[in-house]
């Protein structure tokens, strides 16, 4: 009996009808499913579209309303002027003819028979006496590091490097300020306060050897320099290390009565060779300073008024002054002396200076005058808010054909520093959205 055998199916065509069911998507836009993700589609579209549309209208808008941000500003109302300044100086004079050598500051008060400068016979002497100084500022430096040990330092080490930050901070505003003669001073402090902190954390700091060196150096030097003469003050007064050849050009005593004439003639008058040792002294605390400016100028000013005067050449600022004498004179010319009794080494070298004579100082909130408005009796500006138009109600405290100065208020309302103040604009009112 024969029995037919029936062969299995291949695999490999099921492998081949389940993979095709598992990849092939039929696209039918009838579909419910297809219609929910074209309908998705299309809404973030639209919404792209009106994004951009609002954003681009917005700025186009922003554009039209220019703004400045208020800040704080000084404006000064000052007459400028040619100025001369008077002194009563009194050369100094020696025995002996040499290279003088100062050893007080310049501008420093002395006192009369008070040692001012040495005189040396030629230049290489006066460089030992300065090498001297640089010697003794080094014995000064390490005797202060010598006396350093633990027994008189913080139980906190950690103040040693806060006084070493702080020394450095001094340090670059010394340079940022570009008082390079201070300079060594900041140098030696920060110095100290590093040796201290290497103390403070069991370091040895041993400057014995590099003591005796100085010592021995400063010996030798004061043997050869015992020759050099020495320079006396003859009276009290103010010590100046150089002479500028207008010395008593200025009659002192008549400076009150000086007109725009004496003023012109001081102004243009040549130098005159130095006499005595090249040094001098100011004998008296008041000093002035004459100009001639126009007398409509000089009819703002009265006799008695104190005003902030800045120099040329005085890196200090504007210097305090007493009008005292006001003198008409020819061609609307007006002479003004000023007065002060403030000395320090640049004073004391002021001569022929530019100057300017400050009348008025005025500081507030700048900003454009086209931006005022007057909004229901109040005057003020419009200043933008994030997108909102808001008032401000603004004290004028300076104003002139191009700028404003709005005073500071606390006050609610008025204008606070950085708003952004709307320069120009129409059709603006108090609480406008800006789109």
């Amino acid at each position: 009996m024969s029995s037919a055998t029936r062969t299995p199916p291949a695999q490999g065509g099921n492998v081949k009808k389940q993979k095709r069911s598992l990849t092939h998507i039929d696209f039918d836009p009838r579909s419910p499913l297809v219609r929910r993700i074209l309908l998705a589609v299309l809404a973030v579209l639209v919404a792209v579209v009106l994004i951009y549309q609002i954003g681009h209208v917005g700025r186009g808008r922003r554009g039209k309303l220019p703004t400045q941000t208020a800040l704080n500003r000084t404006i000064t109302r000052s007459i400028d002027a040619d100025g001369y300044v008077v002194r009563e100086e009194s050369p100094l004079s020696a025995d002996v003819a040499g290279t003088l050598v100062p050893r007080v500051e310049n501008g420093s008060k002395v006192r009369a028979g008070d040692p001012v400068a040495r005189i040396f016979s030629g230049e290489t002497d006066a460089q030992l006496l300065l090498e001297l100084d640089g010697v003794e500022s080094q014995i000064a430096y390490y005797e202060t590091i010598n006396e350093l040990d633990s027994s008189n330092i913080y139980e906190n080490k950690s103040a040693y490097n806060q006084n070493i930050s702080n020394s450095l901070f001094a340090l670059l505003d010394c340079i940022s300020g570009n008082r390079l003669s201070s300079l060594p001073e900041f140098v030696q402090d920060l110095s100290v306060n590093v040796a201290k902190r290497q103390i403070a954390v069991g370091q040895t700091v041993n400057v014995s050897e590099r003591l005796s060196a100085l010592y021995a150096r400063r010996d030798t030097l004061d043997a050869s320099l015992s020759s050099a003469g020495s320079l006396t003050a003859d009276r009290a007064g103010y010590y100046v290390d150089h002479v500028d050849g207008y010395e008593n050009d200025a009659d002192y005593a008549a400076v009150l009565s000086a007109d725009p004439q004496t003023v012109a003639s001081l102004l243009e008058a040549e130098p005159h060779a130095a006499n005595g040792v090249g040094s001098k002294l100011i004998t008296q605390f008041n000093w002035y300073m004459l100009c001639a400016v126009d007398s409509a100028e000089a009819a703002q000013l009265s006799v008695g008024r104190k005003l902030n005067i800045t120099f040329s050449g005085y890196s200090g600022g504007p210097i305090r002054m007493e009008l005292v004498s006001v003198n008409e004179g020819a061609d609307e010319k007006t002479a003004l002396v000023f007065r002060c009794n403030l000395m320090n080494s640049e004073i004391a070298s002021l001569r022929c200076e530019k100057v300017k004579i400050c009348l008025e100082e005025y500081s507030g909130y700048a900003f454009d005058r086209s931006a005022l408005r007057t909004v229901d009796n109040e005057i003020g500006v419009y200043v933008q808010l994030g997108n909102l138009v808001r008032f401000r109600k603004v004290e004028i405290a300076y104003s002139d054909d191009s700028i404003v100065l709005a005073a500071p208020k606390t006050d609610s309302g008025y204008l606070r520093l950085y708003d952004e103040i709307i320069t120009k604009g129409t059709d603006l009112y108090d609480g406008k959205i800006i789109l």
